[in-house]
């Protein structure tokens, strides 16, 4: 990733004082508004949104797909509606109807 899409680009930008210009726009091929509220921190880039939305963190992920490794290979099926338990169990956050197709994937 590159230009203010990563998440020390906007504090680079607050610690170097670079002033918001259309070299600066054009550098980071961004917007104008865009450049300038991330530099001063109104606004987030959208992976770091998207995180506080997440249902399962990285170490939760990791034990989830440990326990469906496991009966996998036990060879017991299991179904969409005991995956979504086994995250709420986890998190303590009731995932969505279809969650758990995207995070098979």
């Amino acid at each position: 990733m590159t230009g203010v899409r990563d998440y020390g680009e906007a504090s680079f930008l607050k610690r170097s004082r670079i002033r918001i210009s259309t070299a600066a726009t054009n550098a980071h091929q961004v917007a104008r508004p865009t450049l300038s509220d991330r530099a001063s921190g109104l606004h987030q880039s959208r992976q770091k949104a998207a995180k506080n939305s997440q249902v399962l963190s990285g170490a939760e992920e990791k034990a989830l797909t440990d326990w469906l490794n496991f009966n996998s290979s036990a060879a017991t099926p299991l179904h969409a509606r005991d995956l979504r338990a086994r995250a709420f169990g986890i998190s303590g956050k009731m995932p969505g109807r279809h969650w758990h197709d995207r995070f098979l994937q």
